[in-house]
């Protein structure tokens, strides 16, 4: 695909059109969570027309996104649609969430289909706390630093 033009949306994301319409969309490079820039490739089906191909790397600036977008565009036809029931399954990198629990920063991060956030407590330990469908939110671990709740966090759910 040659001569790329990069469009910008309303939302800041970056979008690849072959025409005027929204269905006209080929390619998205958009910001989920704050700080980290994804890749949504359309690709061609035989039944359904375009479905979504979500490239699985995180990156940390739009520009980096795009070429990697571009670099997919390039082989989009050899590209399979993202299953719908994978499509959900997003796995994020710790990031600072915009709450505060007891006057420290919160942290949190996506993996698959659950959400696990790092808070401090009263005390001024730390602890995890995951989130997601049928998991009931309680605390869990008692640890010295928000560094190593997350690293405990990441072993639990690895």
């Amino acid at each position: 695909m040659n001569n790329i033009h990069w469009e910008t949306a309303s939302t800041g994301s970056h979008v690849v059109k072959d025409g005027t319409g929204y269905d006209d969309i080929l390619c998205t490079v958009y910001q989920k969570p704050v700080g980290a820039w994804r890749v949504m490739v359309k690709v061609e089906t035989t039944h359904t027309g375009r479905q979504p191909h979500y490239s699985n790397e995180v990156f940390l600036d739009a520009q980096a996104a795009k070429q990697h977008a571009e670099t997919l565009l390039a082989i989009r036809d050899q590209l399979e649609p993202t299953p719908v029931r994978h499509a959900k399954e997003i796995f994020t990198d710790w990031g600072r969430q915009k709450a505060k629990a007891n006057g420290k920063p919160t942290f949190g991060r996506k993996m698959g289909r659950l959400s696990v956030s790092v808070k401090c407590s009263s005390g001024g330990s730390w602890y995890f706390v995951p989130y997601g469908h049928n998991i009931d939110p309680k605390p869990v671990g008692w640890f010295s630093s928000a560094d190593v709740a997350m690293a405990a966090a990441d072993k639990h759910y690895s």
